[in-house]
């Protein structure tokens, strides 16, 4: 048995009313995509050439040429997409556009109490961070993707000025210039900016505009504690991957085309991450939990709540399960939504599409 399932009918394909003429044909586009509180489910299909997003059987605003990325905000209530309409591209939340068409942009991000929308936007005067509207700190010739602080309050982004790439808070570009910057975000208590800074291709991590890493060939991404004592990253040195946790090397090197992670447990003392080459498996410091899985990506990975096992969703094709200390603990789906603690932490919990119904389904610990 693969946990306990609740299954109901949004209608994900009942499109009626959609369209004005009967000889419409409607085709999917993208996967499902579910909220992150499991009620709400989307999905792009193409009717007579065009392109509409479907919310629980419900056509959100006007149909596009194209439909390319679809974001829901953290609460659930949000749904936010870029849509290409003439050659032009414009992000969409809730079926209006935000600002003025543009010649490019990125995915959106909300920010984490869901009121605000932020992406990168290009235009005839260069290239900036869009929030709400209205451009953070001007036009550059090249900015990164920005993050929220956990307030919602302040967003971080790699800036070009010069020859060189700056990390500007709320579009003000400080500290060391560096060839390039990745993974800027801040810290689980808004104090602190973490980033990793490129020079002469050696990366390093990067926390208040000081080094806090000896150099890798790569750094993949950061993680930090949620009493913000612990640093934890993935990083590449003489071709094997490790992970590194406070300055120290933790476990064997291992071998990676992605990652997913790291994520530190609730206590904040061990981390997790999920890797692969096609195979993938997960580990918890230096412990490899379980057999390795087949996955086409890990979207997401996962603590219980005494830190003993690790979760992941995964993507193989066009279809989504769940893995639990290497081992799937779910049935086949088209996609899954975020996973999540049951409230008295005995379970994982999480919302899966398959055909026209969502389940529940609840997976001991």
């Amino acid at each position: 048995m693969f946990g306990s399932r609740t299954a109901w009918v949004f209608g994900l394909l009942v499109l009626a009313g959609l369209g004005s003429g009967c000889g419409e044909r409607e085709k999917e586009v993208h996967r499902p995509l579910v909220s992150p509180d499991g009620g709400s489910v989307v999905e792009v299909v193409e009717i007579d050439g065009k392109q509409a997003v479907i919310r629980d059987g419900e056509q959100v605003g006007e149909k596009h040429d194209k439909v390319l990325s679809r974001v829901w905000s953290p609460d659930g209530r949000s749904l936010a997409v870029i849509a290409k309409d003439g050659g032009k591209y414009s992000v969409v939340r809730d079926g209006v556009a935000v600002g003025k068409p543009v010649t490019n942009v990125t995915a959106p991000i909300f920010s984490p109490d869901s009121k605000s929308l932020a992406f990168v936007a290009s235009s005839a005067g260069g290239v900036g961070v869009i929030r709400d509207g209205e451009p953070v700190g001007g036009w550059f010739p090249h900015v990164g993707p920005p993050a929220f602080s956990p307030d919602g309050e302040s967003l971080v982004f790699a800036a070009q000025v010069g020859k060189k790439m700056f990390v500007a808070q709320d579009g003000k570009p400080t500290g060391t210039g560096y060839d390039r910057i990745l993974y800027p975000g801040f810290t689980p208590d808004g104090q602190s900016i973490v980033c990793v800074g490129v020079t002469n291709d050696v990366s390093f991590v990067v926390k208040d505009g000081r080094k806090v890493s000896g150099g890798y060939e790569r750094v993949w991404g950061w993680a930090v504690s949620a009493d913000g004592q612990s640093l934890a990253f993935l990083a590449r040195r003489d071709g094997q991957d490790v992970l590194v946790k406070d300055r120290t090397e933790v476990g064997e090197p291992f071998a990676a085309d992605e990652v997913a992670g790291p994520v530190f447990a609730p206590d904040g003392r061990s981390v997790g991450f999920a890797a692969g080459r096609g195979t993938w498996f997960l580990r918890k410091d230096e412990t490899q939990l379980g057999g390795a899985f087949q996955a086409g990506g890990v979207r997401q990975v996962l603590f219980s709540p005494d830190g003993k096992s690790l979760a992941c969703s995964v993507i193989q094709r066009r279809r989504a399960f769940v893995v639990k200390d290497g081992e799937r603990v779910s049935e086949i789906y088209r996609a899954v939504s975020d996973l999540k603690n049951s409230a008295d932490g005995r379970n994982l919990v999480f919302r899966g599409v398959r055909g026209k119904k969502t389940e529940n389904v609840s997976v001991s610990w």
